[in-house]
Order: C-alpha cells, then structure tokens, then sequence
C-alpha cells in the first residue's frame, strides 16, 4: 500500500552527494607583508555537506550574459554566509562561485557554481 504525504507534512532533505570546501583565496605576503603578485593561499571559511540542485534557464542565461557557462549548483543546510569571492573545491575540482542564495522555504543556502580551468 502506497503512503501519501498528508498536507503540510515536511520531508527531510539529504545531504548527501559528497562534502564540499569554500575557501578564501588569499594573496601569499613576503617577509615584509607585502602581497607578492600571482600567488594566492587559500583559507578554510566552510565545509559542509552538499546535495545536487538543478540548473534553471534562468541562471544558464544570466550566466551565459557575462561568457561564463555554469557547470553545477549546489545545497548546503542552513543559511550560510557564501561571498562570491570564495572558492569551492569538490574533490579534485575546484570551482568558482557564480552566485549564493539563502533558500528560506528549503532552509538551504544555494550555490550556483562554474569550473576553473587549471
């Protein structure tokens, strides 16, 4: 017999497509705190588990306005303070941050994410 959700009934979400890693890229310094040009750190700001979220047509244009071409979006529980500035790596692959968005009917915060070439 098949169980249908009574009205109002809330559904847990599952996090669980793997963890990901927002980083801060900050810029190396010399002896003399001195920013040296090219060369980046990255500090540790978020890890969370992710669940896969689906690209709408509008993010894909909006994207595709200013020559960038998303390549996932993703949810993490909780509103979470995402900078666009920030780098995400997933596994091996790291990615830049298209746009954040606070999702307060889901309780997630959404991440619309584009790959970086190495």
């Amino acid at each position: 017999m098949m169980r249908f959700l009574k009205p109002n009934e809330l559904v847990q979400q599952v996090y669980n497509d793997g963890i990901v890693e927002l980083n801060e890229k900050v810029p190396s310094l010399d002896e003399y705190e001195t920013p040296i040009p090219g060369q980046y750190t990255y500090a540790l700001q978020l890890k969370s588990w992710w669940r896969t979220l689906g690209i709408t047509s509008q993010e894909d244009l909006n994207a595709k306005a200013i020559e960038k071409t998303l390549t996932k979006k993703i949810g993490v529980p909780g509103n979470q303070e995402v900078s666009s500035r920030w780098r995400a790596f997933i596994g091996t692959r790291e990615f830049e941050i298209f746009r954040a968005y606070y999702n307060y009917k889901k309780d997630e915060t959404e991440i619309s994410l584009v790959e970086v070439d190495k």
